[in-house]
């Protein structure tokens, strides 16, 4: 990457809206901001560029995008749209940085390119072709990217109307999207899924007439033929073909009763085949529980949260994250909880053959799916032609863990899990599923020191299973497990 100056940042460096529809940027600057994962401040900071946009009184309005100083130009952004295309590439699409308090809170109405070769393209758009944008739906159908709904800023809200654009994903043109029916109105934070040539909605709010978001509970599907909305019925099995007594009978999460057991209930298939988070499930067969409490983030420069790098500050942020996470802690009983693929911490194996193994993983028990905090120890197989199986364990075969790592080796597939869920025994476990029959064999060799079960920094060397012993760079020994002998050695 050719060096990036001072300069440079001071003359691109700062948000601007885009000249055509679109404008296509190549930036050694954007690629650099993206490469260092900086914030706009960490930008600033590097690049010793002092001046700050307090222009408009800190109003969550548009007008902050054309001060004198407008935000910084950053990839890190909540509200984010990820969109993966059948060539490889990633489409990224608008968001917003920090919050209204912060001198670079910006709202965008860019898109960004990734490639498979990891290169960046950059596309600006004047404000009348592609507004302001943040926690839409971007949801590909065909070759256009239909993107529903915005929080935006205050003053570009328009109540009763529902924000529609389709992206061209070969000129990267925005085109405005007319529609008319019973639109949800100004929506954000929903979910969506095509269904033929519709886009359906679930969940998320809406901003109405009193000013405020209230939870949508209603189904909303554009046609985008006739670019018409209208609702449709909670729990439509045209929409997610299972029965809502299949729903209520098989939705919660459980342990397996054999080695392995084969999963055969229609919700846990249909699931895993739409990676539905449980939220968008609830609310697709109407099962609302109690909203989660309303608890509210520690303040930057607060007496909970100071400013500062000195280790007294540094205690009082970490208590205070500590606080809000405990707090956030909303997991209610099994019975009320909903079964899911999408999770956090799975270990995946990618076969030769084109199938794929995901491997345990677990919801945890704050942010959007609280709820529905589970510990999994199942596997789901997704095959080449789509198809579906999951495979459930009992804990004796297979024992929850924090933390694991898979690979494939001598016909095998080898699962090392660490941090077990339990309060006797050995604290790893170590575990050879026969990807044959799927059946799960405890292997009772503990390695000699502590090891690092991630996928990160677990390597196939030479036929042995290597492990690292810190994440931090340096001397420390790696150990490595003999899946011949059953056998660990500590690694020169």
């Amino acid at each position: 990457m050719t060096m990036v100056t001072k300069e440079d940042f001071l003359a691109e460096g700062r948000v601007r809206y885009g000249r055509a529809n679109p404008e296509r940027i190549e930036s050694e600057l954007y690629e650099l901001i993206i490469a260092k994962d900086w914030s706009a401040w960490s930008a600033k900071e590097e690049f010793k560029d002092d001046r700050a946009n307090w222009g408009c009184g800190g109003e969550v309005v548009s007008a902050r995008r054309v001060t004198e100083f407008p935000p910084v130009w950053t990839f890190q952004r909540f509200g984010m749209s990820r969109t993966e295309l059948s060539d490889g590439r990633i489409v990224f699409t608008g968001g917003e940085h920090e919050d209204y308090y912060d001198p670079d809170f910006c709202i965008y109405n860019d898109v960004i390119v990734r490639h498979p070769d990891g290169r960046h393209e950059f596309f600006f758009y004047k404000l009348w072709d592609f507004p302001p944008t943040d926690f839409h739906s971007a949801t590909l159908v065909g070759e256009e990217i239909i993107v529903v709904g915005s929080l935006s800023y205050q003053d570009l809200r328009r109540i009763g109307e529902t924000q529609v654009y389709a992206l061209d994903t070969t000129s990267f043109a925005m085109r405005k999207v007319r529609t008319s029916g019973a639109a949800p109105g100004w929506i954000s934070r929903h979910y969506a899924d095509p269904v033929g040539d519709s886009v359906v909605l679930w969940g998320g709010e809406i901003f109405g007439a009193s000013g405020k978001l209230v939870s949508n509970q209603e189904i909303f599907e554009l046609d985008l033929k006739s670019c018409l909305w209208r609702k449709r019925a909670i729990g439509d099995e045209a929409l997610f073909p299972v029965s809502s007594s299949d729903y209520l009978l098989h939705k919660t999460p459980r342990y397996g009763c054999a080695n392995p057991e084969r999963v055969t209930n229609p919700f846990w298939l249909e699931m895993a085949r739409r990676n539905w988070p449980p939220k968008q499930a609830r609310l697709h067969f109407g099962d609302f529980l109690p909203p989660e409490p309303q608890v509210e983030r520690p303040k930057f420069g607060s007496p909970e949260y100071p400013l500062g790098e000195d280790k007294e500050a540094e205690a009082k942020r970490n208590e205070a994250i500590l606080a809000y996470v405990l707090a956030c802690q909303v997991a209610g009983p099994r019975e009320n909880k909903v079964w899911t693929a999408l999770r956090d911490e799975m270990a995946v194996v990618r076969r030769a053959d084109g199938s794929v193994f995901s491997i345990a993983g677990q919801l945890k028990a704050y942010g959007a799916e609280a709820l529905d905090e589970w510990s999994y120890n199942d596997i789901i197989i997704r095959c080449p032609d789509g198809a579906v199986e999951i495979y459930a364990y009992r804990l004796e075969d297979f024992p929850t863990a924090w933390a694991l790592c898979a690979m494939e080796a001598e016909g095998a597939i080898w699962i090392f899990a660490s941090g077990l869920k339990s309060e006797a025994g050995p604290l790893m476990a170590i575990l050879r599923l026969d990807p044959e029959t799927m059946a799960m064999t405890r292997i009772w060799e503990e390695p000699p020191v502590r090891v690092i079960t991630s996928s990160e920094t677990t390597t196939l060397e030479q036929g042995r299973i290597v492990f690292a012993t810190s994440f931090e760079p340096g001397p420390e020994p790696r150990v490595s497990f003999d899946p011949r002998e059953l056998s660990w050695r500590l690694e020169p």
